[in-house]
């Protein structure tokens, strides 16, 4: 396995994998490194937080980024599956719930609206060089990790907020509401995506999701839960954020990839904030 990345390779992958700094905003860095790869993984992307901090940057990755790597594996590699990592943010609000992969779509923000170009070069890519792809939407990733700490979403902030003593921000009465998907069961979605049979020049899209539907309020309490000292302080609800809820139907998964999601958003998220703080640790 070969990993390309700007970020140096974390220390338990090293000697695991081979690791080649690569930027792949930049066409030329990407010259013959798909050669003889049969699977790719494109996970590379700024996050939300991260394209509203640095919208250039942001979109020279995520839409610039994406069209120089399926470039590239068009020429090396054109045969190769890719799994692309899109997100479940690209949903309009809807009227019914769980969203389905057919649901209406919407630009709700920079983020999503990237995703949503990637998502179509995807398409064009199986179609005109051979290959195949599984586009997986995934629902609130969270879990240890990088994208635990500062450039993750809303929990990552709060358990620093946690760590640091400050109140948990919640918008409104608190009844926004996510689906939770752990990062566990990201992996274990990649993987079976590179299993399963997609015909040559076909796109097949899936959400990923833990199928629960869990309010924002709810989640402040959990942590408040585990760490009693935590306090929660109400703002005004706010707007431009995109839906104010997010269910995904992964009937789909289930069936054509046997994906079953194997941590519920409550021990999902009693297990990262124990993975980030000592039993009786806060700073109050």
């Amino acid at each position: 396995m070969t990993v390309l990345d700007i970020a140096p390779l974390p220390d338990d992958l090293t000697g695991r994998c081979s690791y080649v700094f690569c930027d792949i905003a930049h066409r030329e860095s990407l010259r013959g490194l798909f050669t003889g790869h049969t699977f790719v993984y494109l996970l590379a992307g700024v996050l939300a937080k991260g394209c509203r901090e640095n919208a250039l940057r942001a979109w020279r990755t995520n839409v610039v980024g994406i069209a120089n790597v399926l470039d590239a594996l068009a020429t090396d590699s054109p045969r190769a599956r890719v799994i692309f990592s899109s997100t479940g943010g690209v949903y309009a609000p809807q009227d019914t719930y769980p969203v389905t992969e057919h649901a209406p779509k919407c630009c709700h923000s920079l983020y999503s609206s990237s995703k949503l170009a990637a998502e179509g070069m995807v398409h064009s890519y199986t179609a005109t060089a051979g290959g195949s792809a599984i586009i997986l939407r995934f629902f609130t990733v969270y879990g240890p990790g990088p994208a635990s700490g500062e450039r993750g979403h809303f929990i990552a902030r709060w358990l620093e907020c946690v760590r640091e003593a400050r109140p948990l921000t919640v918008h409104g009465e608190g009844d926004q509401t996510v689906d939770l998907t752990h990062i566990t069961d990201v992996v274990r979605a990649c993987l079976l995506a590179s299993r399963s049979p997609v015909n040559t020049g076909q796109t097949q899209i899936y959400n990923i999701a833990s199928g629960i539907e869990t309010s924002v309020g709810v989640i402040a309490r959990w942590i408040q839960e585990r760490v009693p000292l935590t306090s929660i302080a109400f703002q005004p609800e706010m707007r431009g954020y995109g839906p104010q809820r997010q269910f995904g139907d992964i009937s789909r998964a289930r069936q054509d990839l046997g994906y079953i999601p194997q941590i519920s958003p409550y021990e999902g998220l009693m297990a990262l904030v124990s993975w980030h703080f000592k039993p009786g640790e806060h700073s109050a």
